[in-house]
């Protein structure tokens, strides 16, 4: 049986731009890789500029501060149509809100009375089926006192009663 050997990838970290970046030598550093003492900085070995390129240079520091200033107005002015936007929204959500919860709360009254008119409606008929039932039991009762008297007084049954 023969094993075949696969190769595998190497495990090793390519370099990346920010790696190269990290192990150049900076500006303060020798070649030694020790610091330089304060005041040898590449920065100060550069010629002065000419009065022809200073000029420039304010021309070109006035239009940055400008366009910046452009730039801040205009995040401003953005920003407060949003601002605005928002408040607009949450106002018209808020009013939405209390406008349902005006017409649950008369709902809910509306059903409440409902409710209570429900109440009366059946406690008035359950009187009058009361009042019915009663009349209708002091009217047998009545009946039926009266038969016992004919009972004992004539000591016959009458034809309607079965139970004798």
């Amino acid at each position: 049986m023969k094993v075949s050997e696969t190769k595998l990838p190497s495990m090793k970290k390519t370099p990346t731009f920010s790696d190269n970046y990290l192990n150049e030598p900076g500006p303060n550093v020798d070649d030694s890789g020790r610091n330089k003492k304060p005041g040898t900085s590449a920065s100060m070995n550069v010629k002065p500029v000419s009065k022809v390129s200073s000029k420039l240079g304010t021309k070109a520091s006035e239009w940055q501060k400008a366009e910046l200033d452009k730039i801040q107005k205009r995040y401003e002015k953005m920003t407060a149509t949003i601002l605005e936007w928002e408040n607009e929204k949450k106002i018209k959500a808020k009013r939405k809100l209390d406008q349902k919860e005006s017409t649950l709360e008369a709902r809910r009254a509306r059903a409440l009375q409902e409710y209570r008119n429900e109440m009366s409606r059946i406690d008035q008929i359950a009187g009058g089926a009361r009042g019915v039932a009663e009349e209708k039991r002091r009217n047998e009762e009545l009946k039926t006192i009266e038969k016992a008297k004919s009972i004992q007084t004539t000591g016959r049954t009458p034809h309607s009663f079965l139970c004798f």
